[in-house]
């Protein structure tokens, strides 16, 4: 078990699925009909994500990663009976994975016999490398101005960032769990109703774990996961130029997300929700 009482064989299958999205990253072609620099400025002042539109997968390129990462899977659950067919059925994954629709890839798998958690989960881990390199490609020429882009949402994809950072200079960055970027945000507002008043935004830590906070909105209701005097050097290419962060052993975005569960069970128990999620009770 880890600190948090997270099973040792999840943080390693999480692991091993980053170590392999590392590698397709290496091999992997940026997606084809990128906005230009112009277009993407154009679109981030206007309040659109630059790629909101989703992305071109290489359907080939796309199967192949999808086989990389189901063989992770099933290596620790060889029970699911995983199995894509031919290349040319998991090709077909491709264009939803690129737009980021969930909906379709279950309605797929559901279309297959397969189990629509695990196949939409893996077609998500395959799509980001794809993601990532045409975020490195779109944000870099773009750039993300903190004074323009004030969203909660990824100013690349649009997704809602997964949990934040506080760098040593008490910067704070989010991270997006879709293409792996990350940008600047205020660290006195709500990363999603923009309440910037002390007495409705509070925090607190794990006990144990001076790092990992949860931020908290009263207004909203809403929280994510901050971790503390975590530098840019640590999580990949440096934000700072516009990048997308990659997969780094001191600090990955994904497995401290994994790691840190509990806090995630304790901010619900408090009534509180990620951005994005019906609350309890509401119709």
């Amino acid at each position: 078990m880890s600190a948090f009482g997270v099973p040792d064989n999840l943080i390693q299958f999480l692991t091993e699925l980053r170590l392999r999205e590392r590698e397709i990253a290496g091999g992997c072609s940026v997606p084809a009909g990128l906005p230009s620099p112009e277009s993407a400025r154009l679109a981030l002042a206007s309040g659109q994500p630059i790629l909101a539109g989703g992305i071109e997968i290489d359907p080939a390129e796309f199967a192949q990663a999808l086989e990389t990462v189901t063989r992770v899977l099933t290596k620790y659950r060889p029970g699911l009976g995983l199995a894509f067919g031919q290349p040319a059925e998991a090709q077909e994954l491709a264009a939803p994975a690129g737009r980021g629709d969930s909906k379709a890839l279950a309605a797929w798998a559901q279309s297959k016999g397969l189990p629509p958690g695990p196949v939409t989960f893996l077609a998500q881990v395959a799509a980001r490398p794809f993601w990532a390199a045409a975020a490195r490609e779109a944000a870099t020429g773009a750039g993300v101005d903190p004074s323009v882009w004030t969203a909660g949402s990824c100013p690349v994809c649009g997704s809602n960032a997964d949990l934040a950072r506080l760098d040593e200079k008490s910067q704070r960055w989010l991270h997006c769990p879709t293409c792996d970027f990350q940008w600047v945000h205020s660290r006195v507002a709500c990363a999603f109703c923009g309440q910037d008043s002390s007495e409705r935004l509070g925090y607190f830590n794990a006990e144990g774990e001076d790092r990992a906070r949860v931020d908290f909105c009263r207004d909203c209701g809403c929280y994510l996961k901050t971790y503390v005097g975590v530098p840019a050097g640590t999580v990949g290419p440096s934000p700072g130029e516009g990048m997308a962060g990659g997969f780094d052993p001191i600090f990955d975005p994904i497995l401290e997300d994994a790691r840190t569960i509990v806090l995630d069970l304790v901010a619900k128990r408090e009534g509180f929700r990620k951005y994005g999620e019906v609350p309890f009770g509401a119709s």
